[in-house]
């Protein structure tokens, strides 16, 4: 957290998920930026006494029912594309709805409470899909923050830098560009960061 001023960007609503009101990066934005107190008072609480807030807290607590409302249809979204047999790409949720699948493996007599003891319920897929929102925000804007420094303070870098991009992405037409055969030749600017700031585990 800074102690300094909050500038908040101008936000469009016109990106709002059908049946919402809110969409799903501005109330991610909202319980990101309130996670302490939302963990403290509880959603339930926000949720419950929402017409005593005031506006601001209001917007936090229906951020809370609209996020929540979006993690379950992406859950639903990922579940009719397994059963259609039309899975998506590997990602968090295929991983979270596959474990949340019954474990056919057991072949034991108690094998349908196992399968239920070992399946992720979606109360879990939720706190799994919240937990990683939250920790991906800071760290994916921390490090966009600190290579842009880095880059601001070294133009040559910024040249460096440059030349890899062109190198890589030869065809002007960004539709045709390919994110999992293209990200693994740009890393230039992430090396150069390590090298600045290394890891240190304690």
């Amino acid at each position: 957290m800074s102690s300094g001023q909050i500038y908040l960007l101008p936000s469009s609503h016109a990106d709002n998920g059908p049946n919402h009101c809110m969409s799903y990066k501005d109330s991610l934005s909202l319980i990101v930026g309130n996670a302490i107190s939302i963990l403290i008072i509880g959603p339930l609480f926000l949720q419950k006494c929402e017409h005593f807030l005031r506006k601001s807290w209001q917007d936090v607590a229906q951020a809370s029912v609209e996020f929540k409302a979006y993690m379950t249809e992406m859950v639903q979204e990922e579940r009719e594309l397994v059963a259609a047999g039309k899975q998506s790409k590997p990602n968090l949720m295929t991983s979270l709805v596959g474990a949340s699948q019954p474990n056919l493996d057991f072949k034991t007599d108690d094998s349908n409470l196992r399968r239920k003891q070992y399946a992720l319920t979606e109360e879990e897929i939720s706190g799994n899909m919240f937990l990683f929102n939250l920790a991906g925000h800071d760290t994916i804007s921390h490090t966009i923050c600190w290579a842009i420094n880095l880059l601001a303070a070294h133009p040559d870098v910024q040249e460096w830098l440059s030349e890899e991009i062109n190198s890589v992405f030869l065809d002007p037409d960004s539709a045709i560009w390919n994110y999992e055969e293209s990200f693994p030749r740009l890393n230039r600017c992430m090396v150069t960061t390590s090298r600045f700031f290394i890891l240190k585990f304690r």
